[in-house]
């Protein structure tokens, strides 16, 4: 696989997502594919030269005496597409990966574009900041969201704003980010309580206010009762009209001094009303810091209050209520850090790339349908609804999957079969041996495996059995156009026919809406056995010659 990636931030900063992403990311991918690296210098830095991160440095060249806003813009983008014309023929990337918005318009056309959104750049001005360009960065924006081959997103938050500020239409796929907790380390100061705040000075998206009004209500008495010591690193000029006499130390850091400053802070706050992932909150747990985020943003997607952390409500008032709490009881939440420590470790580079090559073979494959249908939000909201349902419903429903597992498996192929469920099965002896996935519910690289995009080659699997999905499925036929795709010689199916389940999306009301539903999908399977809520397929190639040989 050839994979072209292209970024307009250096992959050498330090500081920074897009950075750290092109860096890190891309160092991994390269041991499993062949990858060029373009830097587009948007602002023209003359200095830049290809380095070991670095193949390609191209400068927009402007030629035509462009003054609106939008024809400035297509200049740029015709500028660097025709700079990068020879490398494209000669390199012929399999996969074009944009890592943000202002690398795409020079690939608008390509069909095999996969675009990564890290920050939506609608979030990322007031309406005091409309001006010509942010509405031309907008349209860019939307165009490469709505026309790539595949957006990719890093925490369902991002994937629910892309889909409200942009558009519905729109099936941005969830996958994880990496973290390298090997420079963080806990070195704490005894007898002292260390509260930090990392991050941008700036409250419409940070919540850096409302954290520093939560400090002046804790007051004066309680954090020298407690030998507090409060401390603020990021960038960005704090009013003089705020009161900081409560804060110990001010400024930005980074490299060894940031990384010191972790290991010795005790709490690490995140008031943040808007953050697209939040990789402040892994650093905090890799250096044994408790993390106290606020909810319902991308720190969601790694932080689970109670668990592994402790959440704050979205105001200073309740804010401080929170931090006074886990100060005077720091001792019970020692289980709760450790967790935070171990959650660090599965978030890898290499669990990151291997979820991307998923989305890369699937768009090489030509199965964008496939893609769109299968994290669709229709979809997201169906596997919610599932998660949310009555644990007694769930467990119900999975003995009755597990008996007719059990009553149709051939042990003989067991090493060749997929079993398809929604909770998933590896601790029932019976099925160890075969591949068992779970549709509802993440897999080891982060990604839901939905049955409308199976990531199976054709005919990998001798015998493939499914229970209790079709009741999730939004496209039934391409779901079981999957199934015809992946097995070679039978396929069993389990659907509920009985009271409809509080998450059930599709109903067999008789037998043959199974014949109905396969109509002209693959003629080479036939249904062999048929009681409405079962139903067994056997491919026309295996069939022919079992009933030669019962005569």
């Amino acid at each position: 696989m050839k994979v072209l990636f292209v970024t307009s931030e250096h992959p050498s900063h330090i500081m920074g997502g897009l950075g750290v992403f092109s860096r890190e990311y891309v160092s991994k991918l390269k041991e499993y594919c062949e990858v060029k690296v373009v830097l587009i210098s948007i602002n023209r830095n003359d200095n830049l030269k290809p380095d070991a991160y670095v193949d390609y440095v191209i400068f927009p060249h402007f030629k035509y005496m462009a003054v609106q806003t939008e024809a400035c813009a297509l200049e740029n983008a015709a500028s660097i597409r025709t700079q990068l014309e020879p490398l494209l023929a000669k390199f012929a990337p399999d996969i074009i990966h944009c890592n943000d918005r202002q690398t795409f318009l020079p690939f608008r056309f390509d069909k095999n574009v996969v675009y990564s959104s890290h920050l939506l750049f609608t979030d990322m001005l007031s309406l005091q900041s409309l001006d010509d360009e942010y509405f031309v960065e907008h349209k860019i924006e939307r165009c490469a969201l709505l026309n790539s081959a595949a957006v990719i997103v890093y925490s369902q938050f991002a994937a629910n704003r892309a889909q409200k500020m942009v558009s519905s239409k729109i099936s941005p796929i969830v996958l994880p980010l990496g973290f390298n907790k090997e420079s963080f380390y806990a070195n704490k100061v005894q007898n002292k309580m260390k509260i930090t705040y990392f991050g941008r000075f700036e409250n419409m998206q940070k919540g850096f206010l409302d954290f520093l009004h939560a400090i002046n209500l804790l007051g004066y008495e309680f954090i020298k009762k407690y030998n507090i010591e409060i401390s603020l690193y990021g960038k960005g000029a704090i009013s003089q009209s705020e009161d900081i006499s409560l804060i110990k130390n001010i400024g930005f850091i980074e490299g060894d001094e940031l990384y010191k400053a972790y290991a010795e802070s005790d709490i690490v706050v995140m008031p943040s009303k808007y953050e697209p992932f939040g990789l402040v909150g892994l650093e905090a747990m890799a250096s044994g810091c408790l993390l106290m985020p606020s909810k319902g943003v991308g720190m969601d997607e790694y932080a689970i209050d109670g668990k592994n952390c402790i959440s704050i409500p979205s105001d200073a008032r309740g804010i401080a209520k929170k931090i006074a709490k886990v100060v005077q009881n720091f001792s019970m939440y020692k289980n709760i850090i450790q967790a935070g420590r171990q959650t660090v470790k599965v978030w890898t580079w290499e669990r990151s790339v291997n979820a991307h090559l998923f989305v890369y073979k699937q768009i090489i494959a030509r199965r964008k349908k496939n893609l769109d249908t299968a994290y669709a939000s229709t979809m997201t909201k169906v596997i919610q609804t599932y998660g949310a349902s009555p644990i007694k419903e769930k467990i119900t429903q999975k003995k009755k999957n597990i008996r007719f597992l059990k009553s149709n498996i051939d042990l003989k192929t067991i090493n060749t079969s997929l079993i398809l469920t929604t909770e998933c099965l590896t601790h029932e002896s019976t099925f160890t041996k075969a591949t068992i996935v779970s549709v509802v519910n993440k897999n080891e690289d982060s990604i839901i495996i939905r049955p409308e995009c199976l990531p199976y080659a054709d005919n990998e699997f001798t015998n493939v059995y499914v229970a209790g999905i079709f009741e999730t499925v939004l496209n039934p036929k391409l779901a079981l156009k999957e199934l015809f795709r992946v097995a070679s010689k039978s396929i069993a199916v389990l659907v509920n026919t009985e009271n409809k389940l509080s998450w059930q999306t599709f109903l067999i009301e008789q037998k043959r809406d199974w014949v109905e539903l396969q109509g002209s999908l693959n003629s080479e399977w036939r249904i062999v056995k048929n009681t409405g809520n079962s139903v067994t397929w056997k491919n026309e190639t295996f069939l022919k010659p079992e009933l030669d040989n019962n005569g």
